[in-house]
């Protein structure tokens, strides 16, 4: 059930980001291959992400397939990240540890990359391309543009891609999808969208995974 609960929580939200770039990115989600356990749950799936960046912040805007609202919040220059989520009238702020925030970052599987000669623009960006595969999965149509044009750094989504991606097709835990940017926005950000509301009940990381659990039972089959 916890394939069910974070498949999502992993598309867009691990970058490491310079300073130079404040505002939003979009990114619509397509499923291209969907594991047996989840395809009862196909229709509801999330086709949208978002970002907003303001200095060493990132704020990731996503939703889990039964309807809950996510928003994760990382600070890299204090090592800092929390979770705030929304669902069924439950909303919870999740405090990471700096262990947890190094955790999350760290994690992500290997894959064999390969730059591309090829190359293409994506609102106003020149992305080049490299394709990659994952350790023992015989699929090779995974692929990612990217540009270095805005000052990021792709960080173990797609393992060793130096820059931000814009396009790409990539497995997540054997969901293949293929996520594309829709907007990119340079405009000023809220802070308040890197604060936890007043409204949110506080839970530690394993807290929150005993209340996942626990929801989780409600969504076997």
């Amino acid at each position: 059930m916890k394939h069910l609960l974070f498949i999502v929580f992993l598309i867009v939200g691990q970058v490491v980001l310079g300073q130079s770039f404040e505002g939003e990115i979009r990114y619509s989600i397509e499923y291209l291959e969907i594991p047996q356990q989840l395809a009862s749950f196909k229709k509801s799936l999330p086709t949208e992400e978002v970002l907003h960046i303001k200095g060493d912040k990132v704020r990731h805007e996503g939703a889990t397939a039964f309807g809950a609202r996510f928003v994760k919040v990382k600070e890299f220059d204090e090592n800092d990240m929390f979770i705030l989520w929304d669902h069924a009238g439950n909303l919870l702020h999740i405090d990471l540890t700096a262990e947890e925030f190094k955790a999350d970052q760290n994690g992500g599987p290997d894959v064999y990359l390969s730059p591309s000669a090829e190359s293409k623009m994506i609102f106003g960006y020149d992305c080049s391309k490299a394709t990659f595969t994952y350790p023992g999965d015989s699929r090779s149509n995974y692929y990612v543009f990217y540009t270095t044009s805005i000052n990021w750094k792709a960080l173990n989504l797609i393992k060793g891609v130096p820059g931000l991606p814009l396009e790409f097709v990539y497995n997540n835990q054997g969901m293949v999808m293929r996520v594309t940017a829709t907007s990119i926005k340079s405009i000023p950000q809220k802070d308040a969208y890197f604060q936890v509301p007043s409204n949110y009940t506080t839970m530690n990381l394993s807290e929150f995974n005993l209340y996942l659990n626990e929801l989780g039972s409600d969504y076997v089959d």
